[in-house]
This record gives structure tokens, C-alpha cells and sequence, in this order.
């Protein structure tokens, strides 16, 4: 039976959600029993359909395998059967297998950072011509043209965040953690979400997981406690660890 939140909790599952509405789910979340109620229903049933369907599929194989075993020579109907049972098996560990991968949950949660600043004034200045760099995707060039400001202007927030994130698309990962490590301020929980991606993709998944946890600790930008929280939920699934072990 759907409800008025149905629609809401499906999206927010599938990576759906726009900032206004991480923000309702997260409200919500804090402040609605009966969407926490349904939340928490809809996350458990998804986890069970999916096991179950692993489950389901291994103990049909294992009782075609006995089966086979017991009625030799094999019928030709049992080698069929038994032939697309293992595809489908093989087929469905290998969909849950990279699903749940460090890259494909890497993938699915970064996005490069928005341009935050174009729009205050900023074209007429060297942070300005910087931005310009990087929203062309000339990444190279930014990179040079944000070290600059921020050899000189050491406190420099806004260069120190988008230095980070030329470096990222340009998969140089480990400068760009030490970047956005030491970003304060405003962006702050943006620069630790990055670090934490990084790490993930990195395969550290214990740092990543402890970023995570800072980010949540600190709670001060609730769109990323959000998206924290819910990348955490995937690292730790047991369904993850039952289709990566």
C-alpha cells in the first residue's frame, strides 16, 4: 500500500533526491514517526528481497547438484536447467558483487562540486579566472591557477576547496585528500564528503568510514550528515558483506 511518503523513500533509496528534498527526508526522519516507521520497513524489505533472491538461487543449485548426482546419466532437461540456474546465479552474485563495490559506490556518490562563487562578483578577480578554469574543465591549468592564490593567500578557503577538487577530476587522489583535508570553515563537511569518497576509492575503507563518522559528529551541514550517514549504510550492509566475502 503506498503512502503520501511512498514516492519520497523509493527516491532517496535510489539516489534520486534533489538538496531541498535530502533535507525534507532528513526533517523527516528526526521528526515523523510514521515516515521513520516506513523508512525503516522499506530499507529492511529491500535487504531481505535481495538476500533472499542469493539464498533462493544457491540452495536451488545445491538441489539440482544432488539431484544430478543421484539420477546418473544425466538427463538432458537437469543439464539445462542446471545450466541456466548457474548463469543466473553467477549473473546475480556478480550484479550484487559490483553494486557494492568500492567503485561503483564511488560512482554513485560523487558528483565535482558546484560553482559556489561565480555569481558574487568574483570574474574580475585571479579567483575568478581560477573558477573559469575549472568550470571549462580545464583542469591542469586550474590546478596552477588555484596553488597560486593559495601560496599567497595561505587562508584562502574557496581555493584550498576547488584546488581539491581540480586535483580529483584529475584523479590525482592522494594530493587531493591532503587538499581538502586541511579545508575549514563553510566548507568544511563538503571537503570531508570528497576526502571520504577518495579514501573509498582508494579502497581504505576503514578511514573512509571514520571521515564519515566526523562528518556526522560535527552535524554542521545536515545535506552531507545525510548523505554520510546513507553512504555509511551501504559500506556497512550486511548484503555487501555477504556477496564480498
Amino acid at each position: 500500500m503506498e503512502t503520501k511518503y511512498t514516492d519520497l523513500i523509493e527516491r532517496h533509496f535510489n539516489d534520486l533526491l534533489n538538496q531541498d528534498e535530502v533535507k525534507r527526508v532528513k526533517e523527516l526522519l528526526a521528526n515523523d514517526k510514521s515516515f521513520q516507521k516506513e523508512y525503516e520497513l522499506f530499507k529492511s524489505a529491500q535487504f531481505v528481497v535481495e538476500l533472499n533472491t542469493l539464498r533462493q538461487l544457491k540452495e536451488n543449485a545445491r538441489k539440482l547438484d544432488i539431484e544430478n548426482t543421484a539420477h546418473r546419466p544425466k538427463t538432458n532437461w537437469i543439464l539445462m536447467a542446471a545450466s541456466v540456474l548457474l548463469i543466473a546465479i553467477v549473473g546475480t552474485l556478480f550484479f550484487s558483487q559490483n553494486n557494492y563495490s568500492n567503485e561503483n559506490l564511488f560512482n554513485k556518490a560523487y558528483f565535482p562540486a558546484d560553482d559556489y562563487i561565480s555569481d558574487l562578483g568574483s570574474d574580475e578577480t585571479r579567483l575568478g579566472a581560477a573558477m573559469r578554469l575549472y568550470n571549462t574543465k580545464q583542469y591542469p591549468e586550474a590546478v596552477g591557477a588555484f596553488t597560486t592564490i593559495e601560496l599567497s593567500e595561505p587562508q584562502n578557503q574557496i581555493a584550498k576547496f576547488y584546488l581539491g577538487q581540480s586535483l580529483l577530476q584529475m584523479d590525482q587522489m592522494e594530493q587531493a585528500i591532503k587538499t581538502l583535508d586541511k579545508v575549514s570553515g563553510d566548507y568544511w563537511s563538503e571537503a570531508k564528503w570528497y576526502v571520504a569518497l577518495a579514501l573509498l576509492k582508494q579502497g581504505k575503507e576503514a578511514e573512509a568510514k571514520k571521515i564519515l563518522l566526523d562528518i556526522m559528529d560535527a552535524d554542521e551541514d545536515e545535506a552531507f550528515v545525510l548523505k554520510a550517514e546513507r553512504l555509511q549504510n551501504k559500506m556497512n550492509s550486511p548484503l555487501r558483506k555477504f556477496v564480498t566475502h
